[in-house]
């Protein structure tokens, strides 16, 4: 069974006349650059997908820039712009208990503490204090705070979600 891809940065732009690509990260894990010089990972932009090889990562700011092996000037640089990196789900890195990649939270089922369905998670927002979850229910869009308080369970295998609305974030009717 092939792998599927799991997006870790996308390309922002060109850094200096190598072909060097500035990168922002979607991985809060620190060490998700660390060990990329040497790996195959994809690029996935404009309708193509194909594997590149990073030769070196620097860390810029809150940004990286990333060196790869057959991209030697800016112009080449320039046709990986607006697209993706992405690496194998197979060899994405482990997280703590209770952790979650937000691909694994898209589409889970949305239930209250009685087990009425909510909805669908369809998106998740990184916001300043903590994230939030976009519930897709029939009547509209639900923005689920990702807080303990709120959240009880999340179960991966039956793809559920186990939440307590907050008093007062819906319309009791």
């Amino acid at each position: 069974m092939e792998s599927r891809l799991i997006c870790i940065a996308e390309i922002l732009g060109v850094h200096g006349l190598k072909g060097d690509l500035k990168v922002r990260s979607h991985s809060d894990h620190p060490d998700r650059f660390a060990n990329l010089p040497g790996a195959n990972l994809f690029w996935r932009g404009r309708g193509v997908e194909k594997e590149i090889t990073v030769l070196s990562v620097r860390p810029f700011g809150r940004f990286f820039i990333l060196a790869l092996q057959g991209v030697d000037s800016r112009e080449q640089a320039e046709a990986f712009l607006g697209g993706d990196i992405l690496v194998k789900e197979s060899e994405i890195l482990p997280l703590p208990s209770g952790s979650f990649y937000v691909y694994q939270l898209i589409g889970l089922t949305v239930n209250d503490e009685k087990g009425s369905f909510l909805g669908t998670v369809k998106e998740v927002l990184h916001l300043g204090s903590n994230d939030v979850y976009v519930v897709k229910t029939p009547s509209g869009d639900l923005l689920l705070p990702a807080l303990k308080s709120v959240v009880h369970h999340i179960d991966l295998e039956t793809k559920e979600m186990q939440v307590t609305l907050p008093l007062g974030l819906v319309d009791e009717k």
